[in-house]
């Protein structure tokens, strides 16, 4: 497995301790709540579209996050490197 892939799958194992607190857990469920809500006033081909818009930005989301994550580990394992070489 390459070593991008190995960075990336450690983003949820780095997040843990926030994606088990209670203001994460609370965001979650006022955002559910809404959707929830705004797909009741929906008809069905409407909910469906709906359903589609919200996967594809939870896909990108998640794909930005990805990166970003893998952007962060690398530039902080150089930014080590650098001035530890300094020290």
């Amino acid at each position: 497995m390459p070593l991008e892939t190995q960075i990336k799958n450690t983003l949820n194992d780095s997040m843990k301790d926030y994606i088990e607190s209670e203001t994460y857990k609370k965001q979650v469920e006022n955002i559910n709540n809404q959707g929830q809500e705004l797909r009741f006033q929906l008809n069905e081909q409407q909910q469906q579209q709906l359903d589609t818009l919200i996967e594809d930005i939870k896909n990108f989301t998640n794909s930005f996050t990805s990166e970003a994550y893998l952007v962060g580990v690398i530039k902080g394992i150089a930014l080590t490197e650098k001035f530890s070489h300094t020290l």
